[in-house]
């Protein structure tokens, strides 16, 4: 099963660097390539940050963009380095509440398309994408 979301992993950054249109960077740098590389082709909220122009700007994917959108401004988050609630965050990605995370889960899979699964793979099971538990929460 690992080597599954392994070959999916790279399957995922070979077709990244295929649609980098480098051309289009040199000429109209509204986002480096380097930010590009890691948000999963046909979003713009899908990866580490986003390459959107603002909230109402989504990829070809909308349905699964909308989902990576809504967990990347869900609150409450620890973000790298900052203390919050007793908790320290170390790692170099903000820490998202159970409760977002359990909302995008939910909201991939109620998508149930080939990319959600993909996205849903990569951030839960690959990455092993740790959360928090607020004090308003079960």
């Amino acid at each position: 099963m690992q080597l599954f979301y392994l070959l999916t992993l790279l399957m995922f950054y070979l077709s990244i660097v295929s649609t980098v249109d480098i051309e289009k960077k040199v000429t109209n740098n509204t986002y480096g390539v380097t930010d590009r590389l890691f948000i999963f082709p046909g979003t713009k909220w899908c990866g580490p940050g986003n390459v959107a122009q603002d909230n109402y700007d989504l990829g070809s994917d909308k349905q699964v963009d909308m989902c990576c959108r809504d967990h990347d401004l869900c609150e409450p988050k620890i973000r790298s380095g900052e203390t919050k609630y007793g908790i320290v965050n170390h790692g170099r990605t903000p820490l998202l509440s159970c409760t977002c995370d359990e909302v995008f889960s939910n909201c991939l899979k109620a998508v149930n398309s080939w990319t959600s699964q993909i996205i849903e793979n990569i951030y839960f099971k690959l990455l092993g994408r740790k959360c928090f538990h607020y004090n308003t929460e079960k």
